[in-house]
């Protein structure tokens, strides 16, 4: 019995000492593994290439391509730099638009040809006017208030880079959008003292992968009292309100005589008007310029509870892409030649009333 007891007791002991042997050998290769085993460094088998091949590379590639290959690293950079690498105007503008989209807060300008920071609130530091005579590189959408309501290039720019890049490459589309009121001012109408103010807004929406801008420009003419409206009177009220007023680069509101070029899009209409205001009910008109994507609505009707007359102009323009100034769409939007044959063979395609349609249209 001894005996037995001794067996069953050296057994046990040897099976706990290999079951002890077991975990020990475990928990030091858990413990040696972050010692032992080691990531492989990434080696770049490129800059492990001959300076001669890499020379080979770099000649082979095309202007911007060759600058962005210098620039990759600090090797690349000290082996090509020597080279004097010069860039004609092409190559220089598809590299400043490469890094336009890696870099945040810089815009590329195609009329100075660099790049250029901006701010949070869409700023650059140039003025458009002064720092080039730029032929398409503005329009006046219509007058906001009692200055030009200007939309440049640069602007519509930065817009569609936000869209494209996300923030920091651009300012996001409420930039183009403002809301704003005239005090109220007393002028004599009609020998009689009415009141008058003015309401303009306006509103920037992606339709498709064009930018449009819908602009709209309310006045009251208060404290008139229901009575026939002078002809002249009303023309002369509407030329004032709208003193040097464009729809577009070829509609104007206050030319009264119109002709092939600048088309008055209520003037002509006046007799009609006239009727309207006489019958009591209210005047309205739609129409498209021939020569760019703008579209308008107009609309002349009684005030019922302040007693006078209520004129709205709402516009709409395509814009198109703003992918470059020289596109199609913006050169015709912006074209204010006074060649109207040339205007005519570049023209408006399509049908009349689309940009009013696709703006109702789109989400």
């Amino acid at each position: 019995m001894p005996a037995t007891r001794t067996v069953i007791m050296r057994n046990t002991i040897l099976s706990l000492l290999r079951k002890r042997r077991c975990f020990s050998l475990l928990f030091a290769r858990l413990f040696r593994k972050n010692d032992t085993v080691q990531p492989q460094k990434s080696v770049s088998y490129l800059m492990n290439l001959p300076v001669e091949i890499i020379h080979l590379i770099s000649e082979h590639l095309p202007n911007a391509d060759a600058v962005c290959f210098a620039l990759t690293c600090k090797a690349t950079f000290s082996i090509l730099h020597k080279n004097g690498m010069q860039l004609d105007s092409q190559a220089k503008e598809i590299l400043l638009v490469r890094l336009e989209k890696e870099v945040l807060g810089l815009i590329y300008s195609p009329f100075l040809n660099k790049l250029l920071p901006f701010d949070n609130n869409g700023k650059i530091p140039f003025n458009p006017f002064y720092e080039y005579d730029g032929e398409f590189s503005y329009f006046y959408p219509m007058i906001r208030g009692n200055i030009w309501s200007v939309v440049n290039y640069e602007q519509t720019r930065l817009v569609r880079n936000y869209r494209l890049f996300g923030p920091g490459h651009g300012v996001p589309l409420s930039f183009f959008s403002y809301n704003e009121k005239e005090r109220i001012r007393s002028i004599r109408f009609m020998q009689n003292r009415c009141e008058t103010y003015t309401e303009s807004s306006r509103i920037a929406k992606w339709v498709g992968e064009a930018l449009f801008l819908s602009c709209t420009r309310t006045v009251y003419l208060n404290k008139l009292g229901k009575r026939q409206v002078d002809i002249t009177a009303l023309q002369d009220f509407i030329r004032k309100i709208y003193a040097c007023g464009r729809l577009c680069h070829h509609c104007m509101v206050d030319d009264w005589h119109g002709g092939s070029l600048y088309y008055n899009p209520i003037y002509a209409d006046f007799p009609q008007i006239h009727t309207k205001l006489s019958e009591n009910s209210a005047y309205q008109s739609t129409g498209s310029c021939r020569f760019c994507k703008t579209d308008w609505d107009v609309s002349i009707a009684w005030n019922d509870s302040m007693s006078g007359l209520v004129i709205t102009y709402i516009t709409y323009h395509d814009l198109g892409t703003c992918s470059f100034p020289f596109d199609t769409t913006w050169q015709m939007i912006t074209g204010h030649s006074t060649n109207v044959n040339l205007l005519e063979q570049n023209g408006r395609k399509g049908l009349y009333g689309d940009v009013k349609r696709h703006w109702i249209e789109a989400v």
